[in-house]
């Protein structure tokens, strides 16, 4: 009988009360790792393979740097610790990367050249105008065009023909069009058909099915002739050969061109690859490359701001000291302050700062030296004292 939901949920939480996971050092240090997948956005100080020392080191040196105060401005310099750290990660990656890429440049380049040629040389059968644009485009293409070419010449000099109706829809599609669509398309494509059926002897199998096929597909310009098959062996002979011996000669000069070309192409592969390529895990990688910057400037200017309203609170703090010191300073107490521009003040000018009377003591490149300035008392008169009429 099946258990239902809360039997099931019962029996998995027995069951869980009999694991008791790693129980040794090795095991625990394992399985602490087991969610860790790239490291970059890691919670713990090393990965596997990195010294802690170093980064210690490092997380040390920003606190030497920054002389952070606080809960708030420690843990900011702790996050751009680890943001530092993650960038340095994000660059051995990217180091890795690019030296994979430029390792196997050059292999890339031959098998995307393959590539590209399997590709249009199947479309020749479907699309021949498309395909062979494609395969002139490239060397590997030109080639494998050339090599065509060579091989049905090679098969008409055997015989004086291609004695096969399939070599001559062969040759029409390498020649840029579909055979089975001759019609309103291509005289040059019919011409060709044409020539090649007519160097077929007159008792050969495939003559008669070759000439229905030309029927079917015969241009407007043609139409009207009472034989399309009327062209004498001789010259239908020539005809096609001069047709193969224009294409070799067009194909063989733009192997030559390509030959020189792609080498340079090759040689510079390695260089070319020194830029990450289009694949998902350099998208990644790109993206969390700007993600730690952000995340770095954001924590950078956020220590900075509270570190400057830190200053910016201890300056008032002490000018405020400073002031009230100078409001209850005793008399002739002398106190350094701010420079002045005014070069009419002299030892023993008086001044006011704040409604608070200063005498000048001393100056010394701009500074002056002040004590509070003291009233002197009023000036006792002096007089004659009469003497007394009669003596003592």
């Amino acid at each position: 009988m099946p258990l239902t939901t809360a039997e099931r949920r019962k029996q998995n939480q027995l069951n869980a009360q009999h694991s008791k996971g790693p129980t040794s050092d090795e095991g625990k240090a394992k399985a602490s790792q087991n969610a860790l997948k790239h490291g970059f956005t890691a919670k713990v100080l090393t990965l596997p393979g990195e010294n802690p020392d170093v980064i210690q080191a490092q997380a040390d040196a920003w606190h030497e740097a920054t002389q952070p105060e606080g809960h708030n401005e420690e843990s900011l310099v702790d996050q751009l610790a680890l943001a530092t750290l993650r960038l340095e990660r994000l660059a051995r990656a990217e180091a890795a990367i690019l030296a994979a890429q430029t390792v196997e440049a050059k292999t890339q380049w031959d098998c995307e050249q393959q590539r590209k040629l399997v590709k249009y040389s199947q479309q020749l059968q479907h699309d021949p105008a498309l395909s062979l644009i494609e395969l002139e485009s490239f060397g590997a293409g030109a080639r494998w065009l050339l090599d065509r070419w060579v091989e049905l010449e090679a098969a008409f000099d055997m015989y004086n023909g291609w004695n096969n109706f399939s070599l001559i829809k062969q040759a029409i599609r390498l020649y840029g069009f579909d055979p089975d669509q001759l019609l309103y398309r291509s005289v040059d494509g019919y011409e060709l058909a044409v020539c090649a059926v007519c160097c077929l002897p007159e008792d050969y199998k495939w003559r008669s099915t070759a000439t229905k096929f030309l029927d079917t597909q015969m241009p407007p310009l043609w139409q009207g002739l009472t034989d399309v098959t009327g062209y004498p062996v001789e010259e239908a002979r020539a005809g096609v050969r001069q047709k193969m011996a224009a294409r070799i000669a067009e194909l063989a000069a733009l192997v030559k061109h390509f030959d020189a070309a792609e080498q340079t192409l090759r040689e510079t592969a390695p260089d070319r690859a020194m830029v990450p390529a289009d694949t998902g895990q350099n998208r990644l990688l790109i993206r969390y490359i700007k993600s730690t910057e952000s995340s770095f400037d954001r924590t950078l200017k956020t220590l900075a701001k509270l570190q400057s309203e830190r200053q910016k609170a201890a300056e008032k703090e002490a000018k405020e000291a400073s002031r009230e010191a100078a409001n209850v300073g005793l008399p002739n107490e002398a106190e350094w302050v701010g420079k002045t521009r005014s070069k009419r003040i002299h030892v023993g000018s008086c001044v006011t700062i704040n409604k608070v009377k200063y005498e000048v003591l001393e100056t010394s490149d701009g500074n002056l030296f002040l004590c509070p300035w003291v009233e002197a008392p009023e000036p006792t008169v002096l007089g004659v004292v009469a003497a007394p009429e009669e003596g003592v």
